[in-house]
């Protein structure tokens, strides 16, 4: 899956997504009036999906993603790679996100 995530009609990430067609039969024809990936998955198909790691990195877009992102392509973003298990342990799912470095920020809890 390819999705671009917009903010008030702006660009804010590029991601890409992949599923194995085994465990999620037909997505493809069930994305169209799509709001939540996660939600569509746990309806459509019964699967709660964990993130087991994710990894951070600066970069630059491709000429490509800095044209999807509405940025020049020496403006950095933020490479988030993240890998998801379901309930019964299997890895269904990696992501790779690119936000754009003007407009994010992360912020990670540890303890409440």
């Amino acid at each position: 899956l390819q999705i671009l995530r917009l903010a008030d009609d702006v660009p804010l990430s590029w991601n890409e997504t992949w599923l194995p067609a085994a465990y999620f039969p037909k997505l493809l024809e069930t994305l169209a009036n799509m709001t939540s990936l996660y939600y569509l998955l746990e309806q459509q198909y019964g699967m709660q999906l964990f993130r087991i790691c994710s990894s951070f990195r600066s970069g630059n877009p491709t000429l490509a993603e800095a044209g999807m992102l509405q940025i020049s392509p020496n403006t950095s973003i933020l490479h988030i790679e993240s890998v998801m298990r379901d309930q019964h342990g299997r890895r269904v799912e990696l992501t790779s996100a690119k936000y754009r470095g003007d407009l994010c920020k992360v912020s990670i809890q540890f303890e409440e």
